[in-house]
């Protein structure tokens, strides 16, 4: 038993000094450990995601799937609306009882737009979002239930800008 905590103790030495000494195996390059150095790396982040998303509002957009008597939906589309604002990305509200809902006057009644969007399973869950191009070949499911603006803003950054694993 001595014998194996032993050698697990000489590999995990050896292992940190080879990271240490060799930046490209180095984890702490890509994510920095101090909370400084994630601060930068987070405001780095958050000035591509920002970039990104004023490059994307011109040639996407937000749909936002509710139904009026949800209160997840309630306390969503105020979220999307100062999106819509701050960002300049146009986010249009489909109701899927006919309902209305504050923030959105402008919102529309669900022609089928539902069913195009998920392949014909149609929208089960409310709030959902999806970011949609403005010619519509493009469809990507941001996600369902109440989001907070940061968390749309990542999801479009992510799901638009990288390739898996490479910000995780």
């Amino acid at each position: 038993k001595a014998w194996v905590l032993e050698k697990a103790a000489i590999f995990t030495d050896v292992g940190r000094r080879v990271v240490w000494q060799n930046a490209d195996v180095d984890y702490n390059t890509k994510k920095p450990i101090p909370s400084f150095g994630r601060f930068a790396m987070s405001d780095q982040r958050e000035a591509q995601r920002k970039v990104a998303l004023s490059s994307l509002a011109k040639d996407y957009g937000i749909l936002f799937f509710y139904r009026s008597d949800c209160q997840y939906c309630h306390a969503q589309a105020p979220v999307l609306a100062e999106l819509k604002k701050r960002h300049g990305i146009d986010v249009l509200a489909i109701s899927m009882d006919g309902g209305s809902i504050p923030g959105f006057p402008d919102a529309r009644p669900d022609n089928g737009i539902a069913n195009y969007v998920t392949g014909g399973a149609g929208i089960s869950v409310v709030p959902s979002t999806f970011l949609v191009s403005n010619d519509k070949k493009t469809i990507v499911p941001l996600g369902t239930g109440v989001m907070a603006m940061e968390e749309i803003v990542d999801r479009v950054y992510l799901l638009t800008q990288t390739m898996p694993g490479e910000q995780f």
